[in-house]
């Protein structure tokens, strides 16, 4: 459904002529109007395009208007009340600095699928460990864009830590400023939520669940549990403080497509120096569901499919660490995916039986196996199917 209202979105929006620059005629006001709306429905495409992964509607290569002003004159044609926040930023410059990010999320979406791979004969993607690395090598540095534009976020745009930098994802605590108005508080924290969402999506295809994977294939996946960790705190302290949050739908798909990427980046790489960390915040991704269950009946299921993942995966893990404290060193078997490994004693079980007939409607590990799964969001609905569908 988003898709198909999108389409006609970005059908209205070219033939209202919103994709030209405004002539010169229209005043000032009605300008800046059309500039918003043309690069709210870009904004818009480029979301529903990463997010269901289908080619983008518009063409950046024709014609568009320049970006929105945000000044405070532009504040003032616009004929809102809002307070300027500093350092010539205004309430518009929430939205000019998320028309900026999705520009630049865009153009890596366009790059890492308009990269040519050199796949051995009938295989694909993430049957292909070395295509998957090389792809690492050269698309990785591109995201340094997304760093540079947290760079020039505007000051009062951004959300103060304690012994800490925003954006930098160094798990620092977020300093809340109670007496800010309550939509530049929103503002803020919404648009650092959606820095780490479009991190996330961005590097999520290297979750690769291979057992050879490349250093430059998990060097991606760590970048994005990073994101889901960081996106994880955040939710979780806004919870638990205010209500600023409370009852924001799109807050919630963000928690729920990070926690199933920390459960993918979990079983992919239980090895890895994050793994630790990455299980805790798994963890509290149930607990920041449950506290979404309060304003949306998806959450409830949500939660109960977080949890019983996150069960499985202790339960498993700790076997085997159990089993393998004796042995010096580290190992780097992955008992969540290798069919081989046994954690009974004279059995010949393997691991992938311990998510066998956990109970419910859902097919646990193939909704863990399968990293597009969080885009499918009809199934958490009430009365929703239990089945999931390969996309």
């Amino acid at each position: 459904m988003a898709d198909s209202i999108c389409s006609l979105a970005v059908r209205t929006a070219y033939m209202l002529g919103l994709h030209l620059e405004p002539p010169t005629t229209l005043p000032s006001c009605e300008r800046e109007l059309r500039r918003r709306l043309w690069w709210s429905v870009f904004e818009l495409d480029t979301k529903v395009g990463i997010k269901v992964g289908r080619p983008f509607l518009i063409r950046t290569t024709h014609m568009m208007p320049q970006l929105p002003r945000d000044d405070l004159a532009a504040a003032i044609e616009s004929g809102s009340t809002f307070a300027p926040i500093g350092d010539n930023a205004t309430w518009l410059s929430f939205n000019l600095q998320r028309f900026t990010l999705y520009k630049i999320a865009r153009e890596l979406n366009l790059s890492f699928y308009g990269h040519e791979l050199k796949f051995k004969d009938g295989d694909s993607f993430y049957n292909d460990d070395s295509a998957m690395d090389d792809l690492a090598v050269t698309w990785g540095p591109q995201t340094t864009a997304l760093t540079e534009w947290t760079k020039q976020v505007p000051n009062p745009l951004q959300n103060k830590r304690k012994n800490g930098v925003a954006f930098s994802g160094d798990g620092s605590t977020l300093d809340l400023e109670p007496y800010a108005p309550l939509w530049l508080q929103r503002q803020r924290l919404c648009l650092e939520l959606e820095y780490n969402h479009l991190c996330i999506s961005l590097h999520r295809p290297f979750i690769s669940f291979s057992l050879n994977q490349g250093s430059n294939t998990v060097a991606m996946a760590v970048k994005c549990a990073h994101h889901a960790i960081e996106l994880t705190n955040i939710v979780h302290q806004v919870l638990t403080t205010t209500t600023i949050l409370h009852g924001w739908h799109e807050a919630f798909q963000w928690q729920w497509s990070a926690a199933m990427t920390l459960v993918g980046f979990v079983m992919a790489n239980t090895q890895d120096p994050l793994a630790p960390a990455a299980r805790k915040s798994i963890q509290l991704a149930v607990s920041v569901l449950d506290m979404f269950a309060s304003s949306f009946d998806a959450a409830v299921k949500a939660a109960i499919i977080v949890r019983t993942l996150h069960t499985n995966i202790e339960s498993v893990m700790t076997q085997f660490e159990a089993q393998t404290a004796h042995f010096a060193g580290t190992t780097n078997v992955n008992p969540l995916l290798d069919r081989s490994v046994s954690l009974h004693e004279g059995g010949d079980d393997g691991v992938p039986s311990q998510f066998d007939g956990v109970g419910n409607d859902f097919d646990l590990l193939e909704m863990t196996m399968n990293v597009d799964f969080w885009a499918e969001l009809d199934m958490l609905l009430p009365g929703g199917s239990g089945t999931t569908t390969s996309l």
